[in-house]
């Protein structure tokens, strides 16, 4: 559809700016049989669900997470709220390095309330995400609550996941 379609260009550009070694580049969006498609790094190894499952060092997961912390920091001061950070989309590579992948759901705000972790007016957006790893302000719809602090909720949910194997949602 075209929104869809429009939806699918507005995140491929969002992504395609960003300049961090720990979020995926993406290369160029190609049409192919009228479909657009982002061509992005590949990244070989496996994601931080994986390797918790497998067994996880706490200073190696912590390491993880000062990468992913570094990288969301980075997408903030690009006014860009991720929207869905959870173990799956944190991406682990065979070299160790960290990334983040999966701006699907991702919001653009104003980069000076994005910083300051100031409420933005979302009103129109439809919010989507992972329950396990979701805030409180996502699950209840709340979209004009949703600002950085929606990001570090994720992240904080991500390392409890990390450090107990549990989620801190079920259902």
């Amino acid at each position: 559809s075209p929104k869809w379609n429009e939806r699918f260009h507005e995140e491929a550009r969002m992504i395609a700016a960003f300049a961090h070694s720990s979020i995926v580049q993406v290369h160029e969006i190609v049409e192919c049989g009228n479909r657009p498609l982002i061509v992005m790094e590949y990244v070989q190894g496996s994601d931080l669900e994986e390797t918790v499952r497998a067994g996880v060092d706490r200073g190696r997961l912590i390491d993880i997470m000062i990468s992913v912390c570094e990288a969301v920091s980075y997408a903030h001061a690009h006014g860009i709220i991720h929207c869905d950070i959870k173990p799956r989309n944190i991406l682990l590579t065979d070299a160790g390095e960290v990334k983040i992948a999966d701006f699907g759901i991702a919001l653009r705000v104003d980069e000076e309330a994005s910083r300051a972790g100031a409420p933005i007016d979302l009103r129109k957006k439809t919010i989507r995400g992972s329950p396990p790893f979701m805030s409180p302000e996502q699950a209840f719809g709340n979209t004009w609550q949703l600002s950085s602090r929606t990001d570090v909720f994720g992240i904080g949910a991500t390392l409890y996941y990390g450090l107990t194997g549990q989620r801190i949602y079920h259902g």
